[in-house]
């Protein structure tokens, strides 16, 4: 079936119409381009159809460029004069952190945490939250320096003697390990190695509108790969990490159900609420050394795929990066086939996903009908305002998954 045009749209009524349309009657290659392992989960979530069709109007419609473009413009120069907007950052992912703890039970706070290590770490919001929140707490953040495109980092001053940054490269980190079979250990800032009882991987590309798909794996296996170099047993584990149904991704939730006791998931209100992101709560690490070595040999497997790709891809007349290898190819953490993933992980990822796509659908909805406002007038204010009050009532989303049996 030929993939029809992405209609524009002048009001919400029009994209719900859209939506309803289509999540139902047509295939999904009629609407909206999906990878393989989509494919197969298009006919069995209707949340995640519904998103899928509200963001193809999303994103294809100009007004919403024309305010990113704005967004990403306003943000690029206030990192180049290093001042406000970076406290606001800061500010943002310090409640975020408060949100997550608030949502865990206050795992992370009052004495709950020994040591730390946050993994981009910049501008320092969920690092603070924690030196305020535990006495005699030990932290170490990796990020950036600012002139290799990293973020102002504004830890305060009175938490320092506890907390030491490293300004490195977590992928050229994770490809020296690679490449020397020497595990990651970062050091506390009294300069020896013991096991953290909280890793925070949340490092993620910046300041670009579109990286090549092979970028992203890196940053995020990479992360993982220090994870499990550097957690304490029974340790915590914050992995921020897309809520896109590609394969690898599917695979790495498997890895870490095998890891760990319990996983939650969780969109930390205005931060995350519009984005295809979310931070995964890994609790009670278990893994055992032999699954500690086996997932590391998978992982540097995983990574020397991924830096021949990166030295074999070209970027098209159009600005379109392409390489003949597909992430498709990436071996598995698992070390199953695709068929097996899909068969032992896709109804936990829909549990785990489902609560998470319906917020994402009530955050679009609504900022694309305050942009449709803006863009025809006032015909679909009366709309926009049930929309104001459906997003109003939504509940806290989180979602607990059973331990491995």
């Amino acid at each position: 079936m030929a993939q029809l045009r992405t209609p524009t749209v002048a009001s919400i009524a029009e994209a719900d119409e859209f939506v309803i349309n289509h999540s139902v009657a047509l295939q999904h290659n009629a609407v909206v381009n999906l990878n393989p392992f989509e494919i197969r989960l298009w006919d069995q979530s209707l949340p995640y159809r519904r998103l899928l069709l509200l963001k193809s109007l999303y994103r294809h419609h100009a007004a919403v460029d024309q305010r990113f473009d704005e967004r990403r413009d306003i943000h690029l120069r206030a990192l180049d004069l290093n001042t406000v907007p970076s406290r606001v950052h800061l500010v943002a992912f310090w409640r975020a952190f408060a949100f997550l703890d608030h949502a865990n039970a206050n795992c992370f706070g009052s004495g709950h945490v020994r040591r730390f290590l946050d993994l981009g770490c910049a501008p320092g919001g969920f690092s603070q939250w924690l030196l305020q929140h535990n006495r005699d707490v030990y932290g170490v953040g990796v990020t950036l320096p600012v002139e290799e495109a990293g973020i102002p980092l504004q830890i305060d001053s009175a938490f320092l003697a506890n907390f030491r940054v490293c300004y490195d490269d977590l992928i050229r980190l994770a490809t020296a390990s690679m490449e020397s079979g020497v595990p990651v250990q970062i050091h506390l800032p009294d300069d020896h190695h013991e096991p953290y009882d909280l890793v925070i991987a949340g490092a993620y590309l910046v300041l670009q509108r579109q990286k090549p798909w092979w970028q992203r794996m890196q940053m995020v296996l990479s992360q993982t790969l220090i994870i499990i170099s550097n957690i304490a047993a029974d340790g915590t584990a914050v992995v921020s990490i897309s809520t896109k149904l590609f394969l690898w991704i599917v695979d790495l939730i498997g890895m870490l159900r095998q890891c760990f006791k319990t996983v939650t998931a969780h969109k930390t209100g205005r931060l995350h609420a519009v984005r295809t992101s979310c931070y995964l709560i890994c609790r009670g690490f278990r893994a055992t050394p032999e699954e500690v070595e086996w997932f590391t040999a998978r992982l540097h497997s995983a990574l020397r795929y991924l830096v021949v790709v990166s030295a074999e891809w070209y970027i098209d007349e159009d600005g379109i990066w392409h390489c003949d290898r597909k992430s498709e190819d990436l071996p598995l953490l698992s070390g199953e086939s695709a068929d097996t993933v899909f068969d032992t992980q896709h109804r936990f990822v829909l549990e785990l996903f489902e609560p998470l796509w319906n917020m994402q659908y009530d955050a679009i909805r609504v900022d694309f009908a305050k942009i449709l406002i803006e863009e025809h007038g006032g015909t679909c204010c009366n709309t926009y305002n049930k929309v104001l009050v459906s997003q109003t009532n939504h509940p806290t989303m989180m979602v607990t998954v059973q331990q491995r049996s």
